[in-house]
């Protein structure tokens, strides 16, 4: 048997025979062990696990973890916390009236006393950790942004449309003296968006971005660090997100967009590939891209959202792989964007907040669906191909996991799905039994399979049962 070159990541040019490669609800990983029996598998995407269910009818905007251990979230104007067990407990409610539509996100950052809450109006709250507690703010010169911070004790929060952004006093958030301005200085597109990461202030505009610090001197609390001005800026202020170590968005500049950026120091580089970036231009909105980041199994991952186009891209920050995840809807059978809209790591766990309802999950890597429902695993290879010869093929093999079917129901005699296509038609799809529980010695083939100048493969998998992927092979003649 003859192994071709099959696992990778999701590079699907619009030319398919120059590549065709899609990655779906799977990912690579690589391996640097020289005695592993191959350097890179494909893995399973994690699985969904209903946490609870916030009240209310809207989006979740948010979930936040404070410095002293509580998790806070927010539902339409609800401001809630819920529990190690999943129990909520509301709090207070926002403001109405100049609410953005009580469905954008909210961002909030706390001193371990004070917790701000930035919901994008001029009459933002406060939550006292230590009275439990609400307080609206009612100082005329808050920013009234949805991007705030905390650097250094000073809260600071972006005012919408301008070039400036405010901080408080030392350690209290309802106070904004009007003297405590940070100008984007560089140039003069607006500040979008602003985020602080390792005691620095970065501060977006559409086309530029540059960098302050706090200079300990209260007559010119923060200015610009020099050479920290780049003219690459934030196509989609919601996909604007950090890990801890990186900083990550979907960026534009007076050049075009689609691009995503990852920091390197104060520098910006490029992540995405030709082919996701395409795709991206062909995207009627992207301004509305929403990003969170998250660790699992070993892996950094940044996940970006398109709600307009229903898309989910995935980049794994160790490989520097992309992938997409996809959640297949039981009602209409389409395959829309990923559920997951707002991220926190709380009580040992990743958990996400959903996009269209008030359900908050927590993130499983042995947990085969998404919410009780399937997920639709697919693999689409690179061209097969021998200088443009003939190839007559006898069969298809998968080297994967095998044996591991559920003792009954779904899954008890898990299938994996195969089909090519021979220059623009597909084949039928076929099955391939992937073996019944405890079934090691299964061999995942298919035979006579015809012969192609230029053949592409594709494998899915819905099964609710353990997935890896590490090779996959042609007998020829």
């Amino acid at each position: 048997m003859i192994k071709i070159p099959f696992i990778g990541a999701s590079y699907e040019m619009d030319f398919l025979e120059v590549s065709a490669q899609r990655c779906v609800n799977m990912y690579p990983e690589v391996y640097t062990d020289a005695n592993a029996k191959d350097h890179i598998s494909l893995r399973p995407t994690h699985g969904l696990l209903l946490f609870t269910t916030l009240a209310g009818t809207q989006s979740i905007r948010e979930l936040y973890l404070t410095s002293t251990g509580v998790l806070f979230t927010v539902r339409g104007k609800s401001v809630s916390t819920v529990n190690t067990a999943g129990t909520e407990t509301a709090r207070f409610n926002l403001s109405t009236g100049d609410l953005p539509g009580e469905a954008s996100i909210v961002r909030m950052a706390d001193n371990q006393t004070q917790l701000l809450i930035a919901d994008g109006t001029a009459n933002a709250y406060t939550w006292n950790l230590d009275t439990s507690t609400a307080t609206q703010i009612t100082d005329a010169d808050y920013p009234g942004g949805l991007f705030c911070g905390i650097l250094d004790g000073y809260y600071i929060v972006n005012k919408p449309g301008t070039l400036f952004a405010f901080f408080s006093t030392l350690d209290d958030p309802t106070d904004w003296p009007s003297g405590n301005t940070i100008t984007k200085e560089g140039t003069t597109d607006p500040i979008n968006g602003l985020i602080v990461s390792d005691r620095r202030l970065w501060l977006f505009g559409r086309q530029s971005y540059e960098v302050h610090y706090n200079t300990g001197n209260s007559t010119n609390q923060f200015l610009r660090m020099e050479g920290t001005y780049h003219e690459i800026g934030l196509e989609a202020p919601d996909s604007l997100t950090q890990d801890g170590e990186n900083i990550f968005w979907l960026g534009a500049s007076a050049q075009g967009f689609g691009k995503v950026y990852m920091n390197q120091g104060f520098d910006a580089v490029k992540i995405t590939t030709i082919p996701i970036e395409r795709a991206i231009h062909g995207y009627t909105t992207t301004a509305d891209a929403e990003g969170l980041c998250f660790q699992q199994d070993g892996h950094d991952f940044y996940q970006l959202t398109f709600p307009s186009e229903n898309k989910t891209w995935v980049y794994d920050k160790g490989t520097g792989l992309w992938h997409e995840k996809l959640y297949r809807n039981p009602s209409t059978s389409v395959d829309e964007r990923h559920r997951a809209r707002r991220q926190v790591f709380f009580n040992g766990n990743n958990y996400f907040g959903d996009w269209d309802n008030g359900k908050i999950y927590e993130v499983s890597q042995t947990t085969y669906t998404d919410d009780t429902q399937v997920i639709i695993r697919n693999r689409t290879g690179p061209t097969n191909w021998n200088a443009l010869e003939r190839i007559f093929y006898t069969s298809f093999q998968l080297d994967m996991d095998v044996g591991v079917g559920l003792p009954t129901g779904q899954g008890s005699a898990p299938l994996v799905m195969i089909r090519w296509k021979d220059k623009g038609r597909w084949s039928n799809k076929y099955q391939m039994s992937v073996g019944a529980i405890g079934a090691f010695g299964t061999r995942v083939k298919k035979n006579r399979l015809g012969a192609s100048r230029a053949r592409i493969w594709e494998i899915t998998y819905s099964e609710p049962t353990k997935f890896s992927m590490l090779n996959a092979f042609v007998e020829t003649k």
